[in-house]
């Protein structure tokens, strides 16, 4: 059984590797991916960690329908009905529709499901286990402050990288628009070649 499964994985791997094809690079598609389970999947992981109330059953509904309405979003984009600038602006609105459905159908479900005792659910949801002392311990030893610390982190290279390659694309935009590419040409090859001679219309080398 192992080899077959080993087989059809190999093959689904080729199949894969086609549809790649079809996409401007492997970023896109592997976001699309992620749209389709990843996004879905957070919404039961996060339901079932922080409340004890839902039940298995919900979370499979939850996920399949989450997953239903994502491939719903892609077809309706791939066939022009709804419109993005971008491929990776489809897959990142897709992944906040697939989220938001999975995590609303999980909660609808799971008031008419039955819940798992909660000595089951030990070490797995947040409210029911136990909590390891850390004020003891120095700071960088302390999950939570360096959980702050990594959230803290990523706010600030978010920000970074948000403005400051549109800022330099307005720079390079409005550079180009005073002078021309003779300009352009000369101040690159002085930029490169500080002793040589100098590039312009009269330059025979031009």
């Amino acid at each position: 059984m192992g080899r077959i499964a080993t087989v059809v994985a190999v093959l689904v791997g080729i199949g894969t590797a086609f549809i790649v094809l079809k996409f401007n690079n492997l970023m896109d598609y592997l976001q699309l991916l992620f749209s389709f389970f990843n996004a879905p999947f957070f919404a039961i992981f996060l339901l079932g960690m922080f409340w004890k109330r839902t039940s298995p059953n919900a979370a499979f509904t939850g996920l399949l329908v989450g997953i239903l309405s994502a491939v719903g979003h892609y077809t309706l984009y791939s066939q022009g009905i709804i419109h993005y600038p971008s491929a990776m602006a489809n897959n990142f609105y897709q992944a906040i529709w697939a989220f938001s459905i999975c995590f609303a159908i999980t909660l609808v479900v799971t008031t008419f499901t039955e819940p798992r005792k909660e000595e089951e659910l030990v070490g797995l949801v947040y409210a029911l286990t136990p909590k390891a002392k850390t004020a003891h311990l120095p700071w960088y030893n302390r999950p939570g402050i360096i959980a702050v610390g990594v959230l803290a982190l990523c706010a600030v290279l978010n920000i970074i990288f948000r403005y400051r390659p549109r800022a330099g694309y307005q720079r390079g935009a409005e550079y180009g628009s005073r002078h021309s590419l003779a300009d352009r040409l000369h101040l690159h090859h002085l930029r490169h070649h500080p002793g040589g001679f100098r590039l312009d219309r009269q330059s025979p080398d031009f």
